[in-house]
């Protein structure tokens, strides 16, 4: 019976996870597809266009330094300008190394998991990382997902994961380099980077010897990044809230908090009542296992500190999603470590299968704070914002920089009127390729997936006489229009309705 337990129980788990994770895994693939196809830039990506190139040398360096409102974002800034040594749009590869980041996450945490444990089965490990690659993937941070310049959530969630990795597989100090590294690849790297670098510190100072390379390291980096041209400080006030900090901890999955709560709780109890063999190295790994969770909840103050005064609204903010699942990274790491120790997998198979319920059944009660949409309609979500996103792009792109812009949405995605402006003077180029029905131009409209490569866009004429591109699927294709066809590297063909 016992047998059975070990092959049936996770045999089913694994079964559910693989259900949820391969729909998630096509649409990221989807996603980047079109990404990579159709580069765009929206909101805060214009800053990429006053960057100088990196063929420009010293300057093109200094130029990844430019602040991003009150934080340097060194990590996006190259990956944005690095397609243009090849001819390539900016912003081209930004999505695609988001999601190598991603995998990344993934690989690594696998490496913890075996470094907590390296005599557990493959099945049991199987499940909590199926479990934690679901997380990592999560739909609800669409807008990281699917915008250029926020891969640095990425890759701060990367160096927490790689710093954990290597921490663990410490003895007494960890390399020089490592202390040397980690300041400045966190702090020139976004606001989260500040908290990666207080949670991952506190565990290293504390456990680990050779103290004082790090601090010293530190102060030289924060004395570097004051003398270096500071950007827009965003207007706030400090603050706390309960409410707010209720509201964020709850919203990166559906019963988060119940999760979180069922996890402390039967940790803590493991713990307590199962009398384990501790020595010095488990209670090491047990720390630094535990740095996810420091850095998750560590992140949620500070947003609510700084950003609690603009409103709740702001706790739903899907860029905040990123950090604070690592909460779920660091519990259910923590949770397999505990596992091993009670020599006993139940817990990790809790945790998951407790994790994996409100994607299975809704449980609204449960969901307290969580106010998003669906798992698989949050899919949908992020694919129809990124081609509205792309779909905009390109009605701006044919606008040739007009001003004031018809396009919608441009309030939206270009309140500096910084895109607009990058393309005055860029003429247009298309090729008009003939004459097409009503009803068939109506057809290849509707006939569009939301993830297709090739593009079609109808097009009316405004008051001016000039065509605009008001829609991709929903308008109604009358004649006069005109029909837009974008195939990724071909001239876009432009077809005249007519009976």
């Amino acid at each position: 019976m016992n047998n059975l337990f070990k092959l049936v129980v996770p045999g089913f788990l694994v079964g559910i996870e693989l259900h949820f994770l391969f729909p998630l895994l096509n649409s990221l693939w989807q996603m980047q597809q079109v990404a990579l196809a159709w580069p765009h830039l929206v909101a805060d990506s214009a800053v990429f266009l006053n960057q100088p190139e990196l063929s420009a040398g010293l300057e093109g360096f200094r130029g990844l330094f430019i602040p991003v409102n009150e934080h340097r974002l060194v990590i996006s800034r190259f990956v944005a300008v690095l397609p243009l040594l090849t001819h390539r749009p900016i912003g081209s590869w930004s999505v695609m190394v988001s999601m190598l980041l991603l995998g990344g996450c993934i690989i690594v945490f696998n490496r913890c998991l075996f470094l907590l444990n390296d005599n557990r089965n493959f099945l049991a490990r199987l499940v909590v990382l199926l479990a934690g690659t679901i997380l990592m993937l999560n739909p609800w941070q669409a807008e990281n997902l699917i915008w250029d310049i926020n891969l640095t959530w990425f890759f701060q969630n990367f160096l927490l994961l790689l710093a954990v990795s290597i921490l663990l597989s410490q003895e007494a100090r960890v390399p020089i380099w490592f202390d040397v590294l980690l300041p400045p690849l966190a702090i020139f790297n976004g606001g989260q980077g500040y908290g990666v670098l207080l949670a991952v510190g506190l565990v290293r100072l504390a456990l680990f010897g050779r103290r004082l390379l790090m601090p010293i390291i530190l102060l030289i980096v924060l004395l570097l990044n004051s003398w270096l041209p500071s950007g827009h400080q965003q207007a706030h006030s400090w603050g706390f809230s309960f409410e707010f900090l209720f509201s964020i901890i709850n919203n990166w999955w559906p019963m988060a908090g119940v999760w979180t709560l069922f996890c402390i709780c039967s940790i803590g109890f493991q713990v307590w009542c199962i009398k384990f063999d501790w020595n010095n190295t488990q209670l090491k790994q047990l720390c630094i296992a535990a740095i996810p969770i420091i850095y998750g909840f560590l992140f949620s103050v500070i947003v609510d500190l700084t950003r609690s005064s603009m409103g709740l609204l702001m706790a739903n903010r899907e860029s905040y999603v990123t950090p604070l699942l690592m909460i779920g990274i660091g519990l259910l790491l923590v949770g397999w470590k505990v596992s091993n120790l009670a020599k006993k997998d139940k817990l990790s198979y809790l945790q998951v299968a407790i994790l994996l319920l409100p994607l299975i059944v809704l449980i609204p009660s449960l969901e307290a704070g969580f106010s998003r949409s669906r798992f698989f309609q949050q899919q949908r979500r992020m694919l129809n914002e990124q081609d509205r996103r792309i779909t905009w792009f390109h009605c701006l792109e044919l606008e040739q920089g007009a001003a004031p812009s018809n396009c919608p949405l441009t309030p939206l995605y270009d309140r500096w009127d910084l895109i607009r402006r990058a393309f005055i003077g860029k003429k247009y180029i298309y090729v008009t390729a003939g004459k097409k029905s009503d009803s068939q131009a109506q057809k290849e409209l509707m006939q569009q997936g939301v993830a297709d490569l090739n593009r079609r866009y109808l097009m009316k004429k405004q008051v001016n006489g000039v065509s605009l591109i008001v829609t991709r699927k929903d308008g109604q294709a009358m004649i006069g229009d005109q029909l837009m066809q974008k195939i990724p590297g071909e001239i876009p063909m432009v077809f005249e309705i007519k009976k």
